[in-house]
């Protein structure tokens, strides 16, 4: 878990494991990687909305990242996942 200046909770994800296992070095090497299912993480993506929790898109070796709502990513993933049916 991340938090920013004003202590909003969020959330590291990746679109791939091997980017994610790129920090577990330094203070994170004791954590874990999990793959989950697209439709799993559309599900979770609700459960973080409820609890107010952000997503930290594709975090860097810095954690710079994309933070977003967990709806509007949700929304962008089902928008894109639309092209494929």
């Amino acid at each position: 878990m991340l938090a920013d200046d004003t202590g909003q909770a969020m959330i590291p994800v990746w679109p791939e494991q091997a980017f994610a296992a790129l920090l577990l070095t330094g203070e994170w090497q004791t954590y874990q990687t999990e793959e989950m299912l697209v439709e799993e993480f559309l599900s979770w993506l609700d459960e973080l909305q409820a609890e107010n929790i952000q997503v930290a898109a594709f975090p860097t070796e810095t954690l710079q990242s994309i933070v977003v709502e967990a709806h509007e990513l949700k929304n962008h993933l089902l928008h894109e996942l639309e092209q494929y049916q």
